[in-house]
């Protein structure tokens, strides 16, 4: 059973995040998400709202986040880069303002630890079962003395 749960872990753990798909939608300023508007709301996506927590920009219904949208909207409307983009808002907000952190120098542990004790979570808990199966003492009948006789007329029940 704990072997079903482990590896009922591993695969939630493995599956990657679904993303949303962008819809053409109406926001309250008037501008329309979707067709053309994929590129930026894409970007939304990858951004964190300050007002929010753990929101994208481009769901948000905050002032704040709607600015920062629409100036994503105009960025990718001169042709600048996703890159460009990004940079423009973590030199600004910092590196906090990303819902996916960059995989160099400190945040590699927020990438790379997570699978790492999972795998020696896995690894002792395989351990401790091959462990306890080979351990695990046989079970010792209790000597007719100290049964009472409930269980006795049980035992004669089942047995017939």
């Amino acid at each position: 059973m704990r072997f079903l749960m482990v590896v009922m872990l591993i695969a939630l753990y493995a599956i990657p995040a679904v993303s949303q798909t962008p819809s053409t939608e109406v926001r309250n300023q008037g501008e329309v998400v979707g067709g053309s508007d994929d590129g930026a709301h894409a970007i939304g996506l990858l951004l964190r709202c300050p007002v929010c927590q753990g929101m994208p920009i481009s769901d948000s219904p905050a002032d704040m986040a709607q600015s920062m949208m629409a100036k994503v909207r105009t960025m990718h409307k001169e042709g600048k880069s996703e890159e460009d983009i990004l940079k423009y808002f973590t030199d600004r907000y910092g590196d906090w303002v990303l819902l996916r952190p960059k995989a160099s120098g400190f945040n590699w542990l927020v990438w790379g630890l997570p699978p790492f004790v999972l795998l020696l979570g896995l690894l002792t808990a395989l351990m401790r079962g091959k462990g306890a199966a080979n351990n695990a003492p046989a079970a010792e009948p209790l000597p007719e003395s100290s049964q009472d006789e409930y269980v006795n007329a049980i035992r004669n029940e089942v047995e017939l």
